[in-house]
C-alpha cells in the first residue's frame, strides 16, 4: 500500500512540476470527485446490510446476501452482479454471473445515485427492503412481502415507492436537461 500511496506523490507531483498550479489543482478536484463516487457506490451497494457476529466476536463469512444487486444496464456493465463478486472473490469481473436470489436494489445504480443523494427518499425506498432482507437473514418471516430480490414479486408498497422513486427521477433528469439547454 506505502507503494502505491508514494506513486500517487509522485504523479501529483509530476502534475505540478510539469503542468502547473492550475493543473494540480484540477488533478487535486479529480481525485476527491473520484473518492465521492467511489464511496456513493460502496454506500449504495452495501446500505443497511449487516453480517452476523458471533459469541466470540468472530463475523459471518462474507456471501452473496451482503452485497446489493441490480439487472444489467449498458452503463455501468458488470458492477450490478456484486454479489457474485462477494461470493466467488476470484472469479474475473468478466464472467460474474447475475444472482436473482441475492438482495436486489429497486434502481440501477445511476438512479440509485440520484436517490441516495437525497437521504429520506433514499430510506424511504430502501430502509423497507433492509428490513425485509435482515428478517429473511435472521429466519423470520417477512410478513409484508416486501420485494428484496428479483425473484419475489412487487407488493402495491413496493410499486408504490417505485413509482415515487422514478418520479423523482424524471424530475432530476428534466431538471437537468433543462440546465444543460440554458
Amino acid at each position: 500500500m506505502l507503494w502505491y500511496e508514494l506513486s500517487h506523490v509522485v504523479i501529483m507531483y509530476g502534475v505540478y512540476f510539469f503542468f502547473g498550479w492550475e493543473s494540480f489543482k484540477f488533478a487535486i478536484c479529480q481525485a476527491v470527485m473520484n473518492l465521492y463516487l467511489f464511496e456513493t457506490i460502496n454506500y449504495i451497494e452495501h446500505y443497511g446490510i449487516l453480517r452476523k457476529k458471533d459469541k466470540n466476536g468472530v463475523y459471518e463469512s462474507i456471501s452473496k446476501m451482503h452485497s446489493w444487486n441490480y439487472l444489467s444496464g449498458a452503463v455501468i456493465i458488470r458492477i450490478q452482479r456484486h454479489s457474485d463478486h462477494h461470493a466467488h472473490s476470484f472469479r474475473p469481473y468478466q464472467i460474474l454471473r447475475r444472482m436473482d436470489d441475492a438482495p436486489s436494489m429497486a434502481f440501477e445504480y445511476l438512479h440509485s445515485y440520484f436517490l441516495a443523494s437525497i437521504p429520506p427518499l433514499w430510506f424511504y425506498i430502501m430502509n423497507p427492503k433492509v428490513e425485509a432482507l435482515e428478517d429473511i437473514k435472521n429466519g423470520r418471516v417477512n410478513e409484508k412481502k416486501t420485494q428484496w430480490n428479483n425473484i419475489m414479486p412487487p407488493n402495491d408498497e413496493d410499486q408504490k415507492r417505485n413509482r415515487v422513486g422514478w418520479f423523482f427521477i424524471f424530475l432530476f433528469q428534466c431538471t437537468l436537461g433543462y440546465l444543460c439547454l440554458a
